[in-house]
């Protein structure tokens, strides 16, 4: 039953041992002659067990940093959309008043126009009457 798992500790416990004494990393066919004492090795089983530890330990603080990540990227998504949403805001702000100040300005220049047109007419009835005044002068000199 301990040997049914890739990842077991009796499997771990033989390469570990081949490991130490030089012998190959796959244990010999049939049953194993560490299985006994393997059962009884306490300090060969914690050690297996803090490895466990240790590894499961390390990814659970990997999955807490890419959870941070995400959290973080999450609320820098935010406060982008956020800007976004105020820029298109000061935009369209923008776009009003300058249509307004167009607006104004086309105002004033239609006014400029009306007098500047008001001034020629006037202009031109003062040229009129001084043609005739000099017409009739000069009639009066001859």
């Amino acid at each position: 039953m301990l040997a049914s798992n890739d990842n077991s500790y009796l499997k771990e416990y033989v390469r570990r041992q081949s490991v130490l004494t030089g012998a190959s990393a796959r244990p010999a066919p049939g049953p194993d002659p560490h299985a006994g004492r393997l059962l009884t090795d306490r300090s060969e089983y914690i050690r297996f067990l803090e490895s466990q530890l240790d590894a499961v330990t390390l990814a659970c603080l990997t999955a807490q940093s890419f959870d941070d990540r995400i959290t973080s990227l999450g609320t820098a998504a935010v406060t982008f959309d956020e800007k976004l949403l105020n820029l298109a805001r000061l935009i369209k702000c923008s776009q009003s008043v300058e249509k307004e100040q167009e607006a104004a300005y086309h105002g004033a220049l239609d006014e400029l126009n009306k007098r500047v047109r008001a001034s020629e007419r006037s202009v031109g009835s003062l040229m009129e009457v001084e043609a005739s005044r000099v017409f009739i002068a000069s009639e009066m000199l001859q």
